[in-house]
């Protein structure tokens, strides 16, 4: 086993906390398209990001033995989250950069046969953008095409994070609702089927890094259409 990757006692804890979480903030997890994940790793997920919970629903999908590992901005590494979502499994990305160090470690554990999961918008927005899907960056694409034959994404829409009972995280900060007389609502999760990154369709001349960008936005387009209609973005 990689030094990076998770003991499996803790993996159960996880999982079993993660699980434990999303019981208490929701009615429940409404899945379609589970027959669209992959049977063997390694694979990646990548889900819009419209709150805190998306990172925790690949988790809930997939068995112990298949446990995701998702990558977070930096930010999150600090104070509290510093402490708990590292030993999670967490990969904190400085954003807006080439992070080495992130990229480094989660393709070593795409050669272990482990999945990454992601939002390639890297951002959730404020205000009346944080609803809306966003501009995706090529990141994912980038993991993807370091193998001899890409790596499928999965693309996967997470909706309902509005109504859930946790607090929302805003500019302001926690931002606690009022939990009297409040009925919780299901959590909402569509999984697309596979995207398989292709670098050798680019035209004449043009560059890695323009032909990644297009497939990013293609990738994005996949999450888009499986979200409702009232949720629309770029």
């Amino acid at each position: 086993m990689s030094s990076h990757e998770i003991p499996l006692p803790r993996r159960i804890a996880a999982k079993a906390t993660f699980e434990g979480i999303l019981e208490l903030t929701s009615h429940g997890i409404q899945i379609e398209g589970r027959e669209n994940l992959p049977k063997k790793p390694p694979f990646l997920i990548a889900f819009n990001h419209f709150g805190w919970v998306e990172g925790l629903v690949p988790h809930i999908l997939l068995p112990v033995k298949d446990y995701p590992y998702v990558i977070t901005k930096i930010e999150n590494m600090k104070g509290i989250l510093g402490k708990i979502l590292p030993p999670l499994g967490f990969i904190g990305i400085r954003r807006g950069e080439a992070d080495i160090r992130a990229l480094r470690r989660a393709i070593e554990l795409l050669r272990n046969g482990r999945i990454i999961a992601t939002a390639p918008e890297g951002t959730r927005g404020r205000g009346d953008e944080r609803l809306r899907p966003k501009t995706a960056k090529a990141g994912l694409i980038f993991l993807a095409t370091q193998f001899e034959k890409p790596l499928p994404i999965v693309p996967m829409a997470v909706w309902g994070q509005n109504e859930l009972t946790f607090p929302l995280i805003d500019v302001e900060g926690f931002k606690f609702k009022d939990l009297r007389n409040l009925r919780k609502k299901p959590l909402h999760v569509k999984i697309g089927e596979p995207f398989i990154p292709d670098l050798g369709t680019r035209r004449e001349g043009m560059k890695n890094s323009e032909i990644r960008d297009i497939l990013a936005n293609q990738l994005q387009e996949k999450i888009q259409a499986l979200l409702p209609p009232n949720y629309s973005g770029v």
